[in-house]
């Protein structure tokens, strides 16, 4: 029983790393594309930014993420907040670039254009808040 219990600790702890070494890895690479990447050409730099990969299909995109935008954009100083949008399923070369490998993926970028956060799947208004703070300070 307990050789269980401590095999299965392992493997929780193995996935939880792999997972944030994933993330560290996507973003280190993001940070590296935002220097020359074509789809931040809408990017005004000195606010905020998400880059945010959808598809027509992706219903959570449509029902949570996209409402999650509308309410952080209700907040008071986030009106500015920008939203790239970038649809996966006619650009699916940037997509692969950027390693999306889910629907929504959202990228926070700070007022230079630097991804400082990754998400992958459904970000709340709070998390994003929270994230473009930190990108911000």
């Amino acid at each position: 029983m307990l050789e269980r219990l401590i095999t299965l600790t392992a493997l929780i702890t193995l996935g939880l790393a792999l997972y944030h070494g994933w993330k560290w890895w996507g973003l280190r690479r993001a940070t590296y594309l935002a220097h020359h990447d074509p789809l931040l050409a809408a990017f005004i730099p000195g606010k905020p930014a998400i880059l945010y990969f959808t598809a027509d299909g992706c219903v959570a995109c449509k029902t949570q993420q996209q409402p999650a935008f509308s309410r952080l954009r209700s907040l008071p100083g986030y009106e500015d907040v920008q939203i790239i949008r970038v649809d996966a399923d006619y650009q699916l070369d940037d997509a692969q670039r950027w390693g999306v490998m889910s629907l929504p993926t959202t990228y926070i970028l700070d007022s230079q254009g630097q991804p400082k956060a990754v998400n992958y799947g459904v970000a709340s208004a709070e998390k994003l808040r929270k994230q473009i703070q930190e990108a911000i300070a």
